[in-house]
């Protein structure tokens, strides 16, 4: 019952996402590999149209609700954005049926691909929204802190994502770009996210309060101590590859994973006798 359950779960989630996600298909570079039987069957200009058309219809509908989501609960703004992507969706739906047919895709069909990266963007925030929502909501019923709960459950789920592209860069045999990319993503992230996201709380303290809003950032030991791990593993980084020779083996893997561990292991203590 409970695995009938999860499929009709997943099924959902995937048409969901199938129908709001446009992504360009185009004919893989491994074409050679698939049966020659199947290769007969299908036709050989054969597309998606109708699906195009669906999508051209949803996916506005989905990025305006989640604008509207992310900058107003008020339902009365909700209806001039949606009318407005209905007349873009409808005038949309007779472009691709004037310029193209079931067998021949019009000439601007790989750029689709830039508003599927779009959406894949709000599906991202959107699920890290709620997750972030829900995460909290269980550390107010068992009386976690934001502390702990950020250097443990968040931390490790944003890293996941970063850590499987690096390992199948590295695998890829770009060990330097995998390499570069575990210091650029969170350099990245830290630049970025705190330039933007103070560079909003300025903004919107403007539009409400006519004034520049102080952002007050408390100060505690656990900052303290993850700051200097950071600064601990960058100096320890630098300092093992001088000694091996700019040489990844795994006795520096194994050193940096101990810094980690002594570091969170610090903070949580710190946070517990607190």
């Amino acid at each position: 019952m409970f695995h009938r359950f999860t499929n009709i779960t997943i099924a959902l989630i995937v048409l969901f996402i199938k129908l709001t996600l446009p992504v360009a298909d185009e004919n893989s570079e491994h074409e050679e590999d698939i049966d020659a039987k199947h290769k007969n069957e299908q036709s050989p200009g054969h597309w998606e149209r109708w699906l195009l058309i669906t999508q051209g219809f949803i996916a506005p509908q989905f990025m305006s609700a989640i604008i509207w989501h992310q900058l107003s609960a008020d339902p009365a703004r909700l209806l001039l954005p949606s009318l407005i992507c209905l007349g873009g969706s409808a005038l949309f739906a007779l472009i691709v049926l004037w310029l193209s047919d079931s067998t021949q895709k019009p000439r601007w069909y790989p750029f689709i691909s830039i508003a599927g990266f779009v959406i894949s963007i709000a599906w991202i925030s959107t699920v890290a929204d709620e997750m972030v929502s829900i995460l909290k909501a269980f550390g107010v019923i068992w009386n976690i802190s934001e502390a702990i709960l950020g250097l443990t459950v968040f931390a490790i789920g944003n890293s996941l994502d970063d850590l499987a592209a690096n390992i199948s860069v590295a695998q890829h045999r770009h060990p330097v770009m995998a390499l570069s990319a575990c210091f650029g993503g969170p350099l990245l992230s830290i630049l970025l996210g705190i330039s933007i996201s103070g560079l909003y709380i300025f903004a919107k303290g403007l539009r409400t309060k006519h004034q520049i809003v102080e952002i007050d950032l408390h100060s505690s030991q656990t900052l303290f101590v993850t700051a200097g791990t950071v600064i601990v593993i960058l100096v320890a980084t630098l300092a093992m590859m001088l000694w091996t020779r700019w040489k990844m083996t795994k006795s520096v893997g194994l050193v940096l994973i101990a810094i980690w561990l002594i570091g969170t292991i610090a903070n949580l203590v710190l946070r517990v006798e607190t």
